[in-house]
């Protein structure tokens, strides 16, 4: 997923935004602003053997439990050169959670 504006979106589960599932997946130059959920992810929930998230911005997202901007699941995970600002989670992992399945 390349070059998006996702902007007030929100989910009643996981994963504000978008919620993508796969078994390689990258995520690129996108913008989320000010998403919510009522779980994980206020903004991206991604579940994939290898992930890569590069060269995002993640604005004012929230989580009502874990992961204010993003929750990645995965064996390999590559996060790099994104933007996090005040993004927020009731429990844990006000920006980022992550979990490396084995």
């Amino acid at each position: 997923m390349t070059n998006n504006t996702i902007t007030l979106s929100c989910a009643g589960d996981n994963g504000g935004a978008v919620y993508l599932t796969g078994t390689s997946l990258t995520f690129t130059d996108n913008r989320l602003n000010r998403n919510t959920a009522e779980k994980l992810a206020g903004a991206l929930l991604i579940k994939a053997s290898t992930t890569t998230v590069r060269n995002n911005e993640f604005v004012g997202n929230v989580a009502k439990t874990t992961g204010g901007a993003a929750y990645i699941e995965g064996e390999s995970i590559n996060i790099e050169k994104n933007n996090f600002t005040d993004n927020h989670a009731n429990s844990l992992a006000g920006a980022i959670r992550w979990a490396n399945v084995n």
